[in-house]
């Protein structure tokens, strides 16, 4: 009776404010659970409407919801490690699977910096695929909560260590932003495609790899901004702290 109801809710509009009010409840439930439950805890906010929107092929609503959901989460978890709450910051930091934003400058040359960070990019896109694909979403939400822990870490110790909010905003590079893009498309169209099978519906192939490609190409633009502008973001961070 009570999922039947916060089903309604979602499909009236109540989505955005659910999360509102659940991600600060499960942000202070995982700082007081053991640090390796921190990642696990976040997504239980999200994970409900991710999949309500997602079973039901509102994909472009699973989407923006989920991003809201992420950008609600880095902000808190920026300000909770900014006003050094110890728990936060040590669950925040944990083990992640997604490829860190790599924003200092190497040696290497053109060509082993793109085979590089293709690599990485690769790993990332099977590690989601696969976690998707085994979970309905919900373990792809998890990973990709570690690494946007990772980035809510730096970018509050920044904040915590008098960069202020210029060396904040620094410490989530742009491409980073296409990568997020790109693995929460991949997780959905892959998602989709789990929860047909589960539920025995009819498989929409297209819909699902429409999204899946879209995801594709947001990590090649990932790729393409790393190579181009990590050096510059590099001159702005060290500037900036």
């Amino acid at each position: 009776m009570a999922m039947g109801r916060l089903k309604d809710d979602f499909d009236e509009g109540m989505a955005p404010y659910f999360l509102i009010a659940a991600t600060p409840v499960a942000l202070v439930v995982g700082a007081l659970a053991p640090t390796p439950l921190f990642p696990f805890i976040l997504p239980l906010a999200v994970y409900p409407v991710f999949f309500h929107f997602t079973r039901q092929g509102r994909l472009c609503a699973a989407f923006w919801m989920t991003a809201f959901w992420g950008a609600l989460c880095f902000a808190l978890v920026t300000m909770a490690v900014a006003q050094d709450i110890g728990a936060v910051r040590a669950g925040a930091a944990g083990i992640s699977i997604i490829a860190p934003a790599e924003t200092m400058p190497g040696s290497e040359t053109m060509r082993e910096q793109l085979a590089t960070v293709s690599i990485a990019r690769i790993g990332d896109l099977a590690s989601v695929a696969a976690l998707s694909g085994v979970s309905g979403g919900a373990l792809a939400l998890v990973a990709g909560t570690a690494g946007l822990n990772h980035l809510a870490v730096r970018a509050g110790r920044s904040m915590a260590d008098g960069g202020g909010l210029d060396a904040a905003v620094l410490s989530f590079p742009p491409w980073m932003l296409f990568r997020a893009i790109g693995l929460l498309m991949l997780a959905i169209g892959v998602s989709y495609i789990f929860i047909l099978k589960l539920e025995g519906r009819p498989m929409e192939w297209r819909k699902s790899l429409r999204w899946a490609g879209m995801g594709v190409f947001f990590l090649a633009m990932d790729t393409y901004f790393y190579l181009s502008l990590r050096q510059a973001w590099a001159g702005y961070l060290l500037e900036a702290m």
